[in-house]
Parts: C-alpha cells; structure tokens; sequence
C-alpha cells in the first residue's frame, strides 16, 4: 500500500503523535480527520499529496512541516486545527486548497513560496494572521 486510505484512523481520539513511515505517497480524504489528540505530525519525503480534510479538526495539532515531495495540498486539508501555532510550506507546492487553514488558530504570519501556482479562495479564513509574505 502506498497511500493511507480514505477514513481509516478517523477519530481515533489517542493518538498524540502520528509518524507516517517512508514510502506513504499520499494521505487520502478525511485519513486523520478528528484525531483531537494528535499534537505532533511527521510527514515523509516520500509523501506528494495531501488529500481533502486529511487533518480535518485534529484540534491539538501544534505545528506542521510539509515536506518538499508535496506538490498539492487538497481543500480543507487543516481546516479546524484550532491549536496551530505554525505551518511551513516548501518552496515546491504548486496548490493550496480552499480552506486548508479555515477556522481559528494562533499562526500571526505565514510565507507563501513563489512556487504557488494555485492558491484557492478561503484559505486562510477566520485567522488574525497579520503577515502575509509570498
């Protein structure tokens, strides 16, 4: 298996910390979706895609590292991780998604690579992020 499948740990309300091995090439739909405990997330070189509400109110979720495998970022993919004090997008990711941050969270700044080359609607809704660096 070379994806995580759509639903398959969603809601599993114990898991704190989430380290996808090497090999994974995309995590599907709603995959982690309401995972409130998860605080820390490892994501591999090996990872291209990251699907719709993959993280979907993961509520603790602290700070997120996308690696440079990623290319897309699929709509909602962090929407409701309230806890997000920080995100970092490499300078590789051609699309963001609607939504993907919607919904309240610490982040006051956020870069955006030149390598964007969709950036959808409501991305960064309900946020007080006071910078925005492209």
């Amino acid at each position: 298996m070379s994806f995580i499948k759509s639903y398959h740990f969603e809601g599993y309300k114990d898991i704190k910390e989430l380290v996808i091995p090497y090999g994974f090439t995309k995590i599907d739909d709603y995959a982690f979706s309401k995972c409130f405990s998860l605080l820390n997330l490892t994501i591999p070189e090996t990872v291209s895609e990251i699907g719709y509400c993959a993280f979907y109110f993961c509520k603790s979720l602290r700070s997120i590292t996308i690696p440079y495998s990623v290319k897309t970022v699929s709509d909602s993919a962090f929407e409701g991780c309230t806890s997000l004090t920080n995100i970092t997008i490499p300078n590789v990711i051609e699309i963001i998604g609607r939504r993907v941050l919607f919904g309240e969270s610490t982040i006051k700044g956020i870069l955006l690579p030149e390598s964007i080359k969709i950036l959808n609607n409501n991305v960064f809704i309900e946020h007080d992020i006071n910078t925005v660096t492209i």
